[in-house]
C-alpha cells in the first residue's frame, strides 16, 4: 500500500513502511516532499500528486520519477502545479484535479485540457478546487470540490451538482469535498470535513458517519481528508492530524452490544451472564452486579431492572446467573442469593430464599439452573445446594443432594447445568462431581467420572454446558478439560482439547448451526467445530468478538438460527452461516535482507527475480517476508525454507524473519509462502537466489592446482626415487606434504571461528554472533539471555591431573555443552581458559533458568573424578545467568557484566550451581 503524506510518500506492506523523499541533487527523485493524492494506471505506474510541484509519473522497479509541471506559455500543460487528486477512466485518460479546475491528460501525447468553473453556465464545474476525482463502473466521474459534489458526463461534459443542505438530512454533510471512493457494490465513499458520506448513487441518499466521544470505534476525526477501499473490501480512512482509521466490514457479522455510559438506551452493563428470549421476541440479559436488562430488538429499545434496597417488589439481588420463562410466560431468575419469580405484566418480583428453619424452601442462594419439564414443576440446580424439584402452586421445593453413604444419590452437591435430552432423560453437570444421568421417577443419579487411567471417559470433572445433536450424541463442556462427544448407548467419552485445536480448554457454552457444527464459548474466544471433519475455526476478538473471555451460561440460539454469545466485555449476536473466512490469496514479498549490520530491501513487486550473492566470511543472514493481506495482518501464518539446507518447509507462526549461519560455498534459494487470517494459503509464494561465493582455498581452480602441484612433485619425487634409489623414503615425504597442506586448508577455515582445543565457536565468533543478535533483538523487542559458565577448581584439577587431562575435560564439557545447546539461532562458545559462554536468542530469564540448571546437571552426571574441588568429589560447573530485552539506547556490555557477576556469586555460594541475575 502507498501513503500520500506532507513528508514524502510512504510504502507500506502490512509490517513496516519504505520512504521516497525529494533529494534536490537527483532529478529523477520526487519532486516535492508534500504529496495530496497518489493512484496507480493499468501499466503499474504511479501517478503522484505534489502540493506545489505539480504532477510526478513514478516507475515503481526503476524508482524513477518524471515530472509533469504548469507552464504559463502552453495552454496544454497542467493548469496549476497544486495538484490534489487523480483518476483514471477507461480509456486510458488521466482525469487531474488541482487548484485551478479539472485536467483530462492523454498520456501518450502528453496534452492537458482544462474544464474550469463558469458562473454562467449552471452545468459547469461548481468550483475551480478539485479535491477529488473517481470513476464508477458506468464510466461516470464523481469530482469534489470546495462547493460539493460533481458527477460528470464525460461524453456530454454536463456537471450535475450535490450540496449539504441543512433541511434534508439525506443531503451531503458538507460541501467541502476531500476525498471519494467507490466500492464493488457501487456505493460511493465521500471524506468531508464533517464526516465520512456513504452514498447510494441510485436513491441519491447520503448516509452519514461522524466521530462520537463516547464511541471509540467511531471516526476519530471529522476532518476526513482522504478514503480508500482495497481488494478485500477493508476501508482506510485518512483524517487530518490523527492517522489512519480502519474499517473492516467483515467484524459486522458478529453484532456487538455494550453498555455505553452516556446512553441510557444501552446494556446496563458489559459483563453479560444469562441471555433468555420470551414468548413475544423480547430478550433477557443477565449481568454480573448490575441487574437485569429487556431489551426490545424491534425497536432497539433497553429497560433495566435493579435491585432496590426499599423496593421489597424489585429484583432480589443484581449478579444474575440464570434467566428461564415458564409455559405460563413467568420469568425465573437465579441469583447469586436466592430465586426470584418475575411477572412481566405486573412487573412483580416474588422472592424465593434459603431459611435454614424450613426444610422446603431453597437449598442454597447460588441459582445455576432452572428447567420446567411439565407445567406447575421447576427443577432448580443449586451451586452448593443440590438440584431441587419446587412445586409452584404449593411453592415447595424437594432437594437431591449428595449423600457418601448413598452411592445412588447425585455425585455433587455442586449443580451447575440441566439438560433433557430428546428421550426425556435429565443429564445433569456438576462442577467437582462430574455427570450425573437422573432417573427422576425413581430417584436414582448414575454417575459418569473422569478417569486418569481411562481416556475414553470424562475429560473433566467440572462441567459447564451440555447439548445433544440430531443423532443423539451429547456434547459436553468442561472447565479446563475441553469439550467431550458423549455416546449414551456405549457409554464412552471423546475428548477435544487444545491439543485437537480448540483454542481454550474452558468450554462456557455449546450451540449448533443448521449445517450441524457446533459453536463454542471460551477463554479464548469463539471456535466453530465441523464433527464430521473434527476440524476447528477459532475467531477471536480480533474477529470483532466483545473480547476473548465468555461467561457460563451466557448463549443463546433464537427462533431463526441467529446465536447470541455474552463475555465480559458485550453480548455477540451473529448468523452462523453470516460468518465467512477472508478468501484473498495474499501476494508474498520478501521485503528486507540482512548480513550482518548491511540491509538491502527489495521491490515488493520484483523480489522474486533478485539473486544475492555472498562471500564466505559474510555468510551469517537472515530474511524479513511478509503476506500483503491488511484484513487482520497479526493472523497470518508464514513457512520458508532454504534449498540445499531444509529438507522440508519449517512453518513458523506469525514471524516474519529467518535467519541461517555458516552457508557453505554454493548455489542456494531460499522460499517461503504465507496466509492471510484466516488460514488461506499462497502456497506458490516467492524465492529468492543465493549465491555463496567460496574462498580462493575452496574453488575448483585452486583445487585443481593441488592436484597438479601433487602429481608435479610426486613426478619429481619419483624421477628422483629412480635415480637414487630412494622410493620408500620419498613416499613418506609426499604422504606428509600432502597431509600438512590438508592440515593447513582445514586449519585455516577453523582458524578465524572456531576453538582448536574445543572444536566449538571461539571469543571473537561469539562477539560477532551477540552483537548481530543483540541488534535483531531490539528490532524486534525480544529478549536475549547469555550464560557464563566457569569449570569449578579447574587449575587444581590441571596441577593435580595434568594439563593433558586438562584439556580432555574441557572438550568433554564442550561437548555435553554442544549436545544440549542445539538449536539454529543459538551459539556455544569457548570464552578464555575455562570458561564458556551461550546466547540464546529469543529466551526469556525462565528459559535460560531451566537450560542452565539442565547444563549444570548434565556436567555433574559426567562424573569425572576431580579429588581436589571444593564443591564434590567430581569435575562440576559454576553458571550466571542474565536476561534482557535491549533498547537502542542499551549496551550489549550490560549484559556480558550481569551474566559475569552472577557467575561470581555462584562461585561464592559453594560453587556448582547457577545464579540469575537480578532485573
Amino acid at each position: 500500500m502507498w501513503f500520500a503524506t506532507e513528508d514524502g510518500i510512504n510504502k507500506y506492506d502490512a509490517y513496516s513502511f519504505t520512504i521516497y523523499k525529494n533529494n534536490p541533487n537527483n532529478i529523477n527523485s520526487l519532486s516535492d516532499n508534500w504529496v495530496n493524492r497518489i493512484y496507480e494506471d493499468s501499466s503499474g505506474y504511479l501517478w503522484i500528486g505534489t502540493d506545489s510541484k505539480g504532477l510526478d509519473k513514478f516507475d515503481t522497479e526503476k524508482e524513477i520519477f518524471t515530472h509533469y509541471k504548469h507552464n504559463p506559455a502552453n495552454p496544454n500543460s497542467l493548469s496549476n502545479n497544486r495538484v490534489n487528486s487523480i483518476c483514471g477512466d477507461k480509456e486510458g485518460i488521466l482525469w487531474i484535479g488541482t487548484d485551478a479546475g479539472l485536467n483530462k491528460f492523454d498520456t501518450e501525447k502528453e496534452i492537458f485540457t482544462h474544464y474550469k468553473h463558469n458562473p454562467a453556465n449552471p452545468n459547469s464545474l461548481s468550483n475551480n478546487r478539485v479535491n477529488s476525482i473517481c470513476g464508477d463502473k458506468e464510466g461516470i466521474l464523481w469530482i469534489g470540490t470546495d462547493a460539493g459534489l460533481n458527477k460528470f458526463d464525460t461524453e456530454k461534459e454536463i456537471f450535475t451538482h450535490y450540496k449539504h443542505n441543512p433541511a434534508n438530512p439525506n443531503s451531503l454533510s458538507n460541501n467541502r469535498v476531500n476525498s471519494i471512493c467507490g466500492d464493488k457494490e457501487g456505493i460511493l465513499w465521500i471524506g468531508t470535513d464533517a464526516g465520512l458520506n456513504k452514498f447510494d448513487t441510485e436513491k441519491e441518499i447520503f448516509t452519514h458517519y461522524k466521530h462520537n466521544p463516547a464511541n471509540p470505534n467511531s471516526l476519530s476525526n471529522n476532518n476526513v481528508i482522504s478514503v480508500y477501499v482495497d481488494k478485500v473490501k477493508i476501508l482506510w480512512v485518512g483524517m487530518h492530524s490523527v492517522g489512519i482509521n480502519k474499517y473492516n466490514n467483515r467484524k459486522e457479522k458478529f453484532a456487538l452490544f455494550k453498555h455505553e455510559p452516556t446512553n441510557l438506551n444501552s446494556l446496563c452493563s458489559n459483563t453479560i451472564r444469562p441471555i433468555c428470549e420470551d414468548n413475544t421476541g423480547n430478550y433477557w440479559i443477565g449481568t454480573q452486579y448490575k441487574g437485569m436488562s429487556k431489551f426490545n430488538r424491534k425497536k432497539g429499545k433497553f429497560t433495566h431492572y435493579k435491585h432496590d434496597e426499599n423496593d421489597p417488589n424489585s429484583l432480589i439481588d443484581n449478579f444474575i446467573i440464570y434467566i428461564y420463562e415458564d409455559s405460563e410466560g413467568l420469568l425465573w431468575i437465579g441469583t447469586q442469593i436466592g430465586l426470584d419469580k418475575f411477572d412481566k405484566q405486573k412487573e412483580i418480583f416474588t422472592h424465593y430464599k434459603n431459611n435454614p428453619g424450613n426444610p422446603n424452601s431453597l437449598s442454597h442462594g447460588l441459582v445455576r439452573i432452572i428447567y420446567e419439564d411439565n407445567p406447575g414443576t421447576l427443577w432448580v440446580g443449586v451451586d452448593g445446594g443440590g438440584l431441587s424439584k419446587f412445586d409452584k402452586r404449593k411453592e415447595i421445593f424437594t432437594h437431591y443432594k449428595h449423600n457418601p453413604d448413598n452411592p445412588e444419590s447425585i455425585s455433587s452437591n455442586r449443580v451447575v447445568t440441566l439438560y433433557v435430552d430428546s428421550a426425556g432423560t435429565f443429564w445433569i453437570g456438576t462442577f467437582g462431581g462430574g455427570l450425573n444421568r437422573f432417573d427422576k421417577e425413581k430417584g436414582i443419579f448414575n454417575h459418569y467420572k473422569s478417569d486418569p487411567s481411562d481416556p475414553s471417559s470424562l475429560s473433566n470433572n467440572r462441567i459447564l454446558s451440555i447439548n445433544e445433536d440430531l443423532s443423539g450424541m451429547l456434547w459436553i463442556g468442561t472447565y479446563g478439560g475441553g469439550f467431550n462427544k458423549f455416546d449414551k448407548k456405549r457409554g464412552i467419552f471423546k475428548r477435544y482439547t487444545k491439543k485437537e485445536g480448540l483454542p481454550n480448554d474452558t468450554v462456557y457454552g455449546i450451540l449448533f448451526d443448521n449445517n450441524g457444527n457446533l459453536w463454542l464459548s471460551t477463554n479464548k474466544g469463539i471456535s466453530r467445530f465441523d464433527p464430521e471433519t473434527e476440524t476447528f475455526r477459532n475467531y477471536d476478538v480480533e474477529d470483532g468478538l466483545q473480547g476473548n473471555e465468555f461467561n457460563a451460561a451466557s448463549y443463546y440460539k433464537n427462533r431463526k438460527g441467529e446465536m447470541l454469545f455474552g463475555g465480559v466485555n458485550g453480548l455477540n449476536i451473529f448468523y452462523p452461516e453470516d460468518i465467512k473466512d477472508n478468501p484473498h490469496i495474499p501476494p508474498i514479498v520478501v521485503n528486507t535482507f540482512r548480513m550482518f549490520d548491511n540491509i538491502t530491501t527489495f521491490d515488493t513487486e520484483n523480489s522474486k527475480t533478485k539473486k544475492v550473492e555472498l562471500s564466505y566470511e559474510n555468510n551469517f543472514i537472515s530474511f524479513e517476508f511478509a503476506a500483503l493481506d491488511y484484513i487482520n495482518p497479526k493472523k497470518n501464518q508464514y513457512a520458508y525454507m532454504l534449498e540445499g539446507i531444509d529438507d522440508e518447509w519449517i512453518y513458523c507462526g506469525t514471524r516474519r524473519y529467518a535467519s541461517y549461519t555458516q552457508l557453505k560455498p554454493g548455489k542456494y534459494t531460499f522460499r517461503v509462502k504465507g496466509s492471510n487470517n484466516d488460514n488461506v494459503w499462497n502456497e506458490e509464494g516467492i524465492s529468492l537466489r543465493i549465491v555463496v561465493i567460496p574462498a580462493f582455498w575452496q574453488t575448483w581452480w585452486f583445487k585443481f592446482l593441488i592436484v597438479i602441484s601433487g602429481l608435479g612433485i610426486a613426478f619429481i619425487f619419483f624421477i628422483v626415487i629412480i635415480i637414487k634409489g630412494q622410493k620408500k623414503k620419498l613416499e613418506i615425504q609426499v604422504i606428509e606434504r600432502t597431509s600438512q597442506l590438508d592440515k593447513a586448508n582445514q586449519k585455516l577455515k577453523q582458524l578465524a571461528t572456531h576453538d582448536d582445543l574445543t572444536g566449538i565457536a571461539n571469543h571473537r565468533r561469539f562477539t560477532k554472533f551477540f552483537n548481530f543478535e543483540w541488534r535483531r533483538c531490539i528490532r524486534y523487542s525480544k529478549p536475549i539471555s547469555l550464560l557464563m559458565i566457569d569449570v569449578d577448581d579447574f587449575k587444581a584439577y590441571n596441577d593435580n591431573y595434568g594439563h593433558q587431562a586438562g584439556d580432555k575435560c574441557l572438550k568433554k564439557i564442550a561437548q555435553t555443552l554442544k549436545k544440549i545447546i542445539n538449536r539454529p539461532g543459538d551459539l556455544v562458545a569457548r570464552y578464555g581458559g575455562e570458561e564458556f559462554v551461550i546466547v540464546l536468542s529469543e529466551t526469556k530469564s525462565n528459559g535460560a533458568a531451566y537450560v542452565a540448571e539442565k547444563l549444570r546437571a548434565e556436567v555433574d552426571s559426567l562424573g569425572l573424578v576431580h579429588e581436589k574441588s571444593r564443591a564434590a568429589d567430581h569435575v562440576t560447573i559454576s553458571l550466571g545467568c542474565a536476561t534482557i530485552i535491549p533498547t537502542k539506547d542499551s549496551d550489549p556490555s550490560i549484559l556480558i557484566k550481569a551474566a559475569d557477576e552472577a557467575l561470581y556469586k555462584s562461585k561464592e555460594n559453594e560453587r556448582n550451581r547457577v545464579t540469575i541475575a537480578s532485573k
